[in-house]
């Protein structure tokens, strides 16, 4: 078994739950068999260890496993197995006379995608209670004071 996914994706995954959302799907190009299952991804833990020590709530989001099997050899058939479960794929199986192999790679599309590790929106910059509008142009405000002179009794 091959691993190909990217080691950042294996980290953000590492103790969540993966619940299969569907069945397997399966095609075959070029004489390999890819199989792929989708998932959805639940914290098993409120919080994860991110580099450099703190703590972040992990994200809920989906998972996709795909698993691409192939075998080499003079006159082989298609493979079987290799097909995807949410935990990886299965072993692959070719004719006696050939070599197989299966590779893995998981992929993760978090839920919150505009929200950093840290919990911090990274989406743009706050609004700090400063007007940006730039200087107003209404005049001098009048409201209250009267022009008609002093008031006849």
């Amino acid at each position: 078994m091959i691993d190909a996914t990217d080691p950042e994706v294996a980290r953000l995954l590492k103790g969540a739950k993966r619940t299969p959302i569907g069945l397997p799907t399966e095609e075959h190009v070029n004489g390999q068999r890819i199989s792929s299952l989708r998932f959805q991804v639940e914290p098993e833990l409120t919080s994860q260890a991110v580099s450099g020590g703190s703590l972040a709530p992990m994200a809920m989001g989906i998972g996709k496993v795909v698993c691409t099997g192939g075998c080499t050899g003079k006159n082989c058939a298609a493979p079987t197995g290799c097909t995807a479960t949410h935990g990886g794929c299965t072993r692959v199986e070719c004719d006696a006379h050939c070599d197989g192999s299966c590779t893995i790679r998981t992929e993760y599309d978090p839920a919150d995608a505009g929200v950093s590790d840290a919990g911090v929106s990274d989406a743009g910059a706050a609004d700090s209670g400063i007007a940006d509008a730039g200087a107003s142009d209404a005049g001098a405000s009048d409201a209250g004071a009267s022009d008609a002179g002093p008031a006849a009794s």
